[in-house]
């Protein structure tokens, strides 16, 4: 018992710590986030070097609009398409492909996150390190 109980003690560490190392975050200044930004997930896809990021916040689909259509300024490419429940904006910045999602009614089914703002945004063509810390 004396040989096993460390092990079991390391696995169950190891274990419990996994979604802290395999985790990507999102690289600095790549994407504005609301104050009251809670991320949900973060998905790395090197196959297109890009980054898959969701969100919620407090803040209402016009108000994200703005924050995002303010932080795009300098795009190349930039759109504002008005859907249903919320807003696409599609823009490329320094060869970095944008497509943020606004919704105000996608995370209604979900009883923790009903009524707060859905963020999902997906980034293509990050030439830099994908696991640089937020």
């Amino acid at each position: 018992m004396r040989r096993v109980l460390p092990w079991i003690i390391v696995t169950v560490v190891l274990i419990l710590s996994w979604p802290t190392f395999a985790c990507p975050s999102i690289p600095e200044g790549l994407l504005s986030l609301p104050d009251d930004a809670e991320v949900l997930d973060v998905r790395e896809n090197p196959a297109n070097k890009g980054l898959e990021v969701s969100v919620v916040s407090n803040y209402g689909v016009e108000a994200l609009r703005d924050l995002y259509v303010e932080a795009l300024q300098g795009a190349q490419e930039s759109r504002v398409l008005t859907v249903p429940g919320g807003y696409m904006i599609t823009a490329t910045v320094s060869g970095v492909d944008y497509n943020i999602m606004l919704s105000s009614t996608a995370m209604d089914p979900n009883p923790k996150y009903a009524g707060k703002s859905s963020i999902y945004a997906v980034l293509t063509g990050i030439e830099s390190s994908l696991d640089t810390p937020r």
